[in-house]
Order: structure tokens, then sequence, then C-alpha cells
């Protein structure tokens, strides 16, 4: 579920942008789509790849993908040298079984590839190893094979360093994380299900954390959700809009939606009249909104680069219909990428996107968990406060040898609100992808996250970076476990324990 090239004709108002906005995207043939950043380090020291490395890596990929198997899979860029995103081309709820199949395939090949040449794939969402000025100095290099590989990526950090949005930088080259792309039938559907997503973002957020618990420079653990830390600081312009909770009905929703991006995003980078090339607001210049631009510039691909400026953890971004024109779906976002993130977002974002009897499960379970789905200003206030606590108070909490299942969330815990949902979200798990995978969905849900296994088991920084260094990249060829089973299936070695009678990776 790609962003669409839209064509470069002039616009007259928002109203032009609301009817692709208003376009249900839901079609029982595409409900759902995966998006998968990784992380790309030197094997021996852990340091970002770049330059002649990240080309190597990209090229051997293009070969893997070449493979039938994969047909279905591609590849794009990202700001980051180090990252690599694969997207699977949309899909079935009941096609999930053979998606994660295919997708732990292409992950395994994908590890092969990088071990042949010295390359790591990290199975954390967030660099905190290495310092911001370091990760920064990166960009996506272009090279003559494909002239257009990282272009709008590379311009897009140029404009983030020179302007207003120099304090976004960190977070594309520190955090990997995984996308999931749902259908909606229309502008009602979209707003609830919009709603329902950031509900379940604490809970999601916390449930999908994989990051070392120590960052740059430091050597005593740090607690915080280091996946979230770079987005809550950038405040309106990430994490929770309040756009949805403002809105009347799902028509008021895009009216908004809409208005942002012609009224009030500045356009720190454009696209030019021929439609082709870009000019980059320079560091002093005060940056356009879309209506500030001159007639000639107010085109519809200006418009969509408007709208696409926004970073919020629920995303709506135009796609290509069969019929030629454009719609939008819901994305959600912030998930850092790590073992069983792709299956998890699939069981808390696509199920209850598309089945509605699902959907109202869920919703029952948040409702009793204390979560004001009726009323959307007291539900923002109190996603606000969970997020508030996950980024101020668990540093705390943690070191007084509190467990993630006991952090609070709404009226409840993180373990009581995930053993609900578990009860909740089974049968479809069942109905959807077979029982093999509800073991580590439950285990998540009650509080064994990867987060946790590595507060448990990294003392030192030291450790920490060994844990990395040990990973087994055979691990991505499973189908997807936590840290914990992969640590008795031999792929993960935790520090200072016994390995003598570890099993050989099967």
């Amino acid at each position: 579920m790609s962003t669409v090239k839209v064509d470069n004709q002039l616009v007259n108002g928002p109203e032009d942008l609301i009817r692709i906005l208003e376009r249900p995207s839901g079609n029982p043939d595409a409900e759902w789509g995966p998006e998968v950043e990784l992380f790309l380090v030197a094997e021996d020291s852990l340091r970002p790849i770049s330059g002649d490395a990240h080309i190597a890596f990209v090229k051997g990929v293009r070969r893997i993908l070449k493979q039938d198997a994969f047909a279905d899979i591609d590849i794009s860029a990202e700001p980051p040298p180090h990252m690599l995103e694969f997207k699977m081309n949309p899909m079935r709820l009941d096609q999930s079984g053979a998606a994660f199949r295919t997708m732990a395939d292409f992950q395994g090949e994908l590890a092969m590839l990088a071990k042949d040449q010295g390359i790591k794939i990290l199975p954390i969402g967030v660099i905190n190893h290495i310092s911001d000025e370091d990760l920064i100095a990166y960009t996506t290099p272009a090279y003559d094979e494909d002239p257009e590989w990282g272009q709008r990526a590379s311009l897009m950090m140029q404009a983030f360093k020179r302007h207003a949005w120099r304090e976004a930088v960190p977070y594309p080259v520190k955090h990997a994380c995984v996308q999931m792309n749902t259908s909606h039938s229309g502008p009602s559907d979209m707003l609830e299900d919009t709603l329902l997503k950031y509900t379940l973002l604490p809970f999601a957020v916390t449930m999908c954390e994989s990051a070392l618990p120590f960052r740059y420079g430091e050597q005593k653990p740090y607690y915080n959700h280091m996946g979230m830390k770079d987005r809550y600081l950038l405040e309106y312009k990430a994490l929770v809009s309040g756009l949805p909770f403002e809105a009347e009905d799902g028509y008021d929703y895009l009216l908004y939606l809409a208005e942002r991006a012609y009224y009030e995003t500045n356009m720190i980078f454009y696209c030019n009249e021929d439609g082709q090339t870009y000019t980059i607001i320079g560091e002093d210049e005060k940056a356009p909104t879309f209506s500030e631009l001159p007639r000639e510039l107010q085109t519809m691909k200006n418009l969509v680069n408007a709208y696409n400026l926004w970073w919020n953890s629920v995303k709506h971004p135009i796609h290509p219909m069969a019929d030629g024109s454009a719609a939008t779906h819901n994305e959600g976002r912030d998930k850092d990428s790590g073992p069983s993130t792709i299956v998890d977002t699939f069981i808390l974002e696509a199920i209850p996107a598309n089945d509605y009897e699902c959907r109202e499960a869920v919703m029952a379970v948040l409702r009793d968990a204390g979560y004001r789905l009726d009323e959307p200003r007291i539900l923002k206030m109190q996603i606000k406060q969970d997020l508030d606590f996950l980024m101020q108070e668990r540093h705390h909490f943690i070191r007084r040898g509190k467990r993630i299942a006991d952090i609070p969330m709404a009226d409840t815990t993180y373990g009581a609100l995930g053993a609900s949902l578990y009860d909740a979200l089974k049968p479809y798990v069942a109905k959807y992808m077979g029982e093999e995978y509800l073991e580590t969905f439950e285990r998540k849900c009650k509080g064994e996250t990867n987060a946790q296994w590595l507060f448990d088991n990294c003392r030192t920084h030291d450790e920490a970076l060994q844990v990395m260094r040990d990973f087994n990249c055979a691990a991505y060829g499973e189908v997807y476990t936590n840290f914990a089973q992969l640590e008795d299936k031999g792929y993960l070695m935790a520090p200072r324990k016994d390995t003598k009678h570890k099993p050989e990776p099967k």
C-alpha cells in the first residue's frame, strides 16, 4: 500500500483533497499490508553501514527479490543508509499465515546475505548505542544503476536539517518500526478505526518495544520507552493528533485533515512546476504553507506533499485504486521492529479494522478498562496520560522493581488489560491465523515482552551490546517469536547464564 504518484494538476481548494480522502479503500482482496524497517550494522562493531556497503547490500536484496517466492514483496528507500524497508502487497485477513511465512523466509534470506557481507540485521527497533551526532550525519545515497533510489528521502533529510523540523532529524535515523496498513469503508469507518488505533497505542507500543535499556554514553540502564522518546518530544507533529478527537463525524475529520494540509503545514520542501524537481527552503527562509505558494505551484502533488508532512501515529496515506483513481488507507505506526511485531500489529490493528465483530469485542474490553470511547475529548486526555506515564514515570517505576505487566493504563494495568484483550482476540486469531501464534501473543499480552527480557538480562551496557553481537540472525527464518522463546531455541544468549545445554538452532 505505497503512496500513489498523483498528477501535477492545479487545485482550487481543500475540497480537491477531500475528494480523494473520502473514497473507500476497503475491498476483500486488500484488507491489510505491512511495512517493516530493519537496521543494518557492521557485524563486528555494531556501527551503522553506509556508502559502498549499503549499495552492495541493496543490490543483493534486489537479486533476492527476483525469486518467484517474493513476488509480493518490494523494498523502498528510507532516509538513513543503515535502514532497509520492505513492504508486502495488500492481502486479505485469511492470507496472513502464508504471508507471515513468506516474510520470515525473506528475512532469513536477508540475514544470510548480510552475514556474507559482514553485516548484521539488528533484532531491535532503536539504535541507542550510537550518538545522535553520528547517526544524523547519514543520508541515503543514490547510485548510477538506480538514480531515483533515496532521492526524496535525501531531500527530506536536507530539509529537516535546514529548517524548523531539524528537531525531527534524530527520529528516522534512530528508530525502525513496523507499520500496519489497513483498509476502511469510508469516512465514518476511517474515523472509528483511527480512534481505536489511538486508544490501543500505549498498549501496543509497550507490547512491541524492542530497544536496549542503555543510551549512548551512559552506563546505567534507562527504562523509559526508547522507541517513542524522540517522537514524544516532537509534540503535535507526531504521536497523537487532536483532529480525530475534535471531529463531529467522519466528513468533519476529512475537512480538518484537508484544511491542515492546505492552510497550516509549513512546506520545508516542495515540487517545482515541472512536477519532477524540488526546491528545499533555506534555513533562514520562511517555509510557506501550501496556500502561500505561487499559484503555479499549487498542485495536487504539493498538496499531497503537505498532507504527508505530519508524523502522527495514525496516518492516512494515499494509494492508487484499480480504476486509476486514488483513495486513502489507515496506517498504524510507532511499533518497534523486532521479533513477532508484524504478527502483534496484525492482531491488534488489521483484524479489528476489517472484522467488525472483533472490533466491537475489543472496544468492549477497552470500555471495561475505563477508556471513554464515546467521549473523544476525554479519551484523548486518557491516552495522553498513558503516554505521559510511559515517557516520564516508567523509568522510576521499573527501577523500583515493578514489571511491565504492572504499568498503569486507564483504570487498570498493562497485564490485566492484556489478559482481557487476549481473551477477546483469541477466537479471531485462531480464525485467521490458526493457533500456532497464540502462545507468543498471550505471553506478550501478559507482560513477557522483548523489553522485559532485555531489562531482566542486560545488567551493563557491554552486556547489552554482547547480546546483539551473539544474536543468531538465522532466527529471522523463524515464524515470529519473542526474545524469551528465541533464547529457549538457542538463537539468543543471555549474559551470565549457563549456556552449555542450550539447544542448537533448529
